[in-house]
């Protein structure tokens, strides 16, 4: 992991869990509105209850309903996602059956914007055949301008 963000991650400390509104399921049927239902706000105020899930819980326990809405961790997981997927595409570099490398270092994405911009410029399908890209990655870079190399 970088060095830099590691140590922001710890600077941060833990993620606190988020509160949880319970309402026991016999309350679904109950009206809110006491003149209806009979109910008195006390008895409703004893039915819904405001509550950290880690509350008399040991951490272990602990357990998140939707993980991915957390910006930080998604981020985090993708990050060493397409880290592992790019090693493991250099690692199977100049093997037979390969389709092309997706990721590109930035010498490479150099050779493209140049082979692009260089008298008129090359087909994007010409640009992938010559540098061993996979089909499609020269077209991620958008339109002719929008990406450049600055002299």
């Amino acid at each position: 992991m970088d060095k830099s963000l590691n140590k922001r991650l710890q600077q941060i400390g833990p993620v606190q869990p988020p509160i949880v509104l319970t309402i026991p399921p016999s309350s679904h049927l109950r009206s809110s509105n006491p003149t209806i239902s009979g109910n008195s706000s006390s008895e409703l105020s004893k039915q819904v209850s405001l509550t950290s899930p880690a509350v008399g819980r040991p951490r272990s326990e602990v357990m998140f309903k939707t993980p991915v809405s957390n910006a930080a961790i998604s981020l985090l997981k993708a990050r060493d996602r397409y880290s592992e997927e790019a090693e493991a595409e250099l690692a199977n570099l100049g093997k037979k059956g390969r389709k092309g490398r997706r990721y590109l270092d930035i010498d490479m994405l150099r050779q493209v914007l140049i082979m692009r911009q260089a008298n008129g410029g090359l087909a994007d399908e010409e640009i992938e055949s010559r540098l061993g890209l996979h089909v499609g990655v020269v077209s991620l870079l958008g339109k002719i301008g929008v990406v450049g190399v600055v002299e």
